[in-house]
């Protein structure tokens, strides 16, 4: 992980996502980083994510006003 990109989430409430094999080890090193993780979303491994997913994501998101957080890898998808 970036550390800048942790650190700009530290005092702020996220919804993490993932589709990883694991995606607990993920939002464990979130937590582990002292980001205060409001939700935690999980896709099966390598994803397709479709529009209405990341709708349904951003709807989430304003609903707590969180910030979303996923890895790199997802992001790419």
């Amino acid at each position: 992980p970036n550390s800048k990109d942790l650190m700009a989430l530290h005092g702020k409430s996220v919804i993490a996502f993932a589709g990883l094999a694991r995606p607990g080890k993920f939002y464990q090193m979130l937590d582990l980083e002292g980001i205060h993780v409001e939700e935690c979303v999980s896709f099966a491994d390598h994803y397709p994510y479709t529009d209405g997913d990341m709708e349904s994501l951003l709807k989430r998101a304003r609903r707590d006003n969180a910030s979303l957080v996923t890895t790199r890898k997802d992001l790419v998808r």
